[in-house]
């Protein structure tokens, strides 16, 4: 959704009214700026994402069979079987490098699925990275120019620079017209509105 000019809040309530309208049954726990857009994240798409990630965690985890491994195009062994491609690498045996290979795995599994975990730093960066979002670059806040000039600025001079001190009063102002903004959302009890700060 482009913003014409004029008055941000009343576009942002405008395009945000439309989109709840429209997912009037999901509940949404995070608003975030990122490089310039307003981006959305309900709890329903967070789940569905958690869990695709936790199954494809479990696969990864998983013990390995001979005839799987044996199985395994050469070119592939070192994204499927790490320990396994480094073991041969070493002149170990196939079958040697297989358990090497399952014995990491164990290891793995031991320490718990990270996605099951609720506040594990796999679990948090899942539900708070705009790139895991259901619904990115929602709206524009015609932010372009600056955020170019932010993503190219030093590190340490990221925080003090045009765009940083207008996404922070973007954050207030949207802090402040909550109730108004959010009327038609059904929201999370934790509920938070945040800066999604990137550096180059």
């Amino acid at each position: 959704m482009q913003l014409a000019p004029g008055n941000i809040m009343k576009h942002l309530e405008t395009a945000l009214k439309d989109f709840f309208a429209k997912h009037a049954t999901e509940t949404f726990y995070a608003a975030a700026i990122d490089a310039g857009y307003l981006y959305l994240n309900s709890e329903e798409a967070f789940e569905a994402r958690r869990k695709k990630s936790a199954t494809k965690w479990a696969k990864s985890a998983a013990i390995v069979t001979l005839e799987e491994a044996r199985a395994c195009d050469p070119d592939d062994l070192d994204d499927m079987y790490p320990t396994l491609a480094d073991s041969l690498g070493s002149d170990r045996s196939f079958e040697a490098g297989l358990d090497a290979e399952n014995a990491s795995r164990a290891n793995t599994r031991a320490a718990g699925n990270p996605y099951e975990q609720q506040g594990s730093p796999e679990w948090t960066r899942l539900r708070y990275r705009t790139g895991n979002f259901a619904y990115g670059q929602l709206v524009t806040l015609d932010l372009d120019d600056a955020y170019l000039a932010h993503y190219q600025a030093d590190g340490d001079a990221q925080a003090d620079t045009p765009y940083a001190k207008k996404a922070r009063s973007l954050i207030a102002a949207l802090e402040a017209n909550r109730s108004t903004l959010f009327a038609g959302a059904k929201l999370s009890a934790d509920f938070r509105i945040y800066d999604a700060m990137h550096e180059h």
